[in-house]
């Protein structure tokens, strides 16, 4: 009965196996080397996951990009920042708060400025039940499999609480899903106020004391942002255009067409695109961009 009860205290505080004395060599190996595969499997899964599922997702993205540029840009930069964030926070399964943040303005992405202001109208016209039924990229995302972690990101259903300053909140402590909607909501503010031209010091301002109780996502941010702001100006051509490059200014036609918006980083599928464009049209350069690799 005690060692039930110790079982119990022990599992209800997270862990995971256990050893009973008096223990063997052999048992001990045996166990370590499960846990170690067990491990292992789960990092291949997670990489898996990051280059299947993620990699499918951005290359149906680069393609709809043409589509909307500006928005891209937008959705580009969610990625780019989320997945410098995760890094720095060292948070586990990064594929599902990255591919949350992909999917942030598919939406928007895959509907033209024209049919988004037609839909607006509409459901203005529309009752609340009418305006509540339409599908949101969460259920849409939930419905495919092994997506259901990335849907509940999306969602953004955060409890009062995660977002009042009374309370007091170790973010590592949240689920995964309410990290990524902390993340997403704070990066959305964060676009928001660059959308408004607000200065660089007040968005680190009005990031502080909106997201107050989460100092250590905040500085990760700044960090984040400091680094990228440090980041050599270069002009280079199309030719010398590489995958990883990030744009100062926006490309386009030499008739003015914008092909892709500023602050988009450059993936190889969005730089083979480009280069078989520039084959009919003429592409404005040189090109400015933020390296973020180097050139050789």
């Amino acid at each position: 009965m005690m060692i039930q009860k110790a079982l119990k205290r022990g599992y209800k505080a997270g862990a995971v196996d256990f050893i009973r004395k008096p223990y063997s060599k052999l048992e001990v190996y045996q166990k370590i080397n499960l846990h170690l595969n067990i491990i292992q499997y789960e990092h291949e899964l997670e990489m898996l996951l990051s280059e299947t599922v993620m990699g499918s997702i951005r290359s149906l993205l680069d393609i709809l990009g043409f589509m909307n540029p500006k928005l891209y840009a937008r959705s580009n930069r969610m990625w780019r920042l989320m997945s410098k964030l995760v890094k720095e926070l060292k948070l586990k399964e990064a594929w599902v708060y990255e591919t949350a943040a992909l999917l942030s303005h598919l939406d928007e992405i895959i509907y033209s400025t024209k049919v988004q202001a037609q839909m607006k109208t509409f459901f203005e016209t529309c009752d609340e039940t009418v305006v509540n039924s339409r599908p949101q990229i969460s259920e849409i995302v939930d419905a495919v499999p092994r997506m259901y972690s990335v849907a509940a990101v999306l969602d953004g259903n955060l409890s009062h609480n995660l977002m009042d300053e009374r309370y007091e909140i170790d973010f590592y402590e949240l689920s995964l899903e309410n990290k990524g909607r902390i993340l997403i909501k704070l990066l959305r503010r964060y676009e928001a106020l660059l959308i408004d031209e607000v200065k660089y010091d007040k968005i680190i301002r009005f990031l502080k004391s909106e997201f107050s109780q989460y100092e250590v996502v905040i500085q990760k941010v700044i960090y984040i942002l400091e680094q990228e702001d440090e980041l050599a100006i270069r002009k280079v051509s199309l030719s010398e255009l590489m995958s990883g490059d990030l744009l100062e200014e926006d490309i386009k036609t030499e008739a003015g067409v914008l092909l892709i918006g500023k602050d988009t980083q450059i993936s190889t599928n969005l730089l083979r695109m480009l280069r078989r464009f520039s084959r009919h049209e003429h592409v404005e350069e040189p090109i400015y961009i933020r390296t973020e690799i180097h050139h050789h």
